[in-house]
C-alpha cells in the first residue's frame, strides 16, 4: 500500500512539473524584449548577398580621381574580397579570418589583408595605395545602384566609388 501511495505522489509531482514547464515555455515563447538585440556584422548576412560575385573598378576615391595610369579594384565572392590597390593586392576569406558580411539593408564590413610592396612609379602611388587602405578599412555601409557602388563611412559620407 504504502509503495501504491509513493507511485501516485510521484505521478502527481511529474504532472505539476511537466504542466510548469510547458506553462514557462509558452510565456518565454510569446514575451517580447523591451529592446532590439544588437546589430552585428553576424546578424547582417543576407541570405541574397547583393555584392556576392560583383567586379568594380575605382573611380573616386573620397571625391577625388585616381591618379593616371592606375588602377583599383574590388571582387566580391562568397564572403570573400579580393582586388588590387594600384601597386599591392589586398584578399580577404575563410582561410585568412578575413572577409566581407554585407546586408540587402545596406551595411558593410570588409576586413581585408595585404601585400607589402613598395612602388615608386607614378609618383604618388604608395599615397594614393594608402588612402584607399584607410578608406576601404572604414566602410560601414554601401549603396548599389544599377553600375555603380558607393562605399560609405560610418557617418554615411561616400568615400569610394566604383563602376563596373
Amino acid at each position: 500500500m504504502r509503495i501504491r501511495f509513493t507511485q501516485s505522489i510521484a505521478k502527481v509531482v511529474i504532472l505539476v512539473a511537466v504542466s510548469m514547464l510547458v506553462s514557462c515555455e509558452q510565456i518565454s515563447a510569446t514575451t517580447e524584449s523591451a529592446e532590439p538585440p544588437e546589430a552585428t556584422p553576424e546578424s547582417w548576412v543576407a541570405v541574397n548577398d547583393p555584392l556576392n560575385n560583383t567586379k568594380w573598378m575605382l573611380q573616386s576615391l573620397e571625391g577625388r580621381s585616381l591618379l593616371e595610369g592606375t588602377a583599383i579594384t574590388l571582387e566580391f565572392s562568397k564572403n570573400a574580397v579580393h582586388g588590387k590597390a594600384g601597386c599591392n593586392e589586398y584578399f580577404g576569406g575563410e582561410e585568412l579570418q578575413a572577409t566581407y558580411v554585407a546586408s540587402e539593408s545596406g551595411n558593410l564590413e570588409i576586413n581585408f589583408v595585404r601585400t607589402l610592396l613598395h612602388c615608386s612609379s607614378p609618383e604618388g602611388v604608395m599615397e594614393q595605395e594608402e588612402a584607399y587602405f584607410e578608406a576601404l578599412s572604414r566602410v560601414a555601409g554601401f549603396e548599389l545602384m544599377e553600375n555603380r557602388l558607393e562605399l560609405k563611412d560610418g557617418s554615411g559620407e561616400i568615400k569610394l566609388v566604383f563602376t563596373k
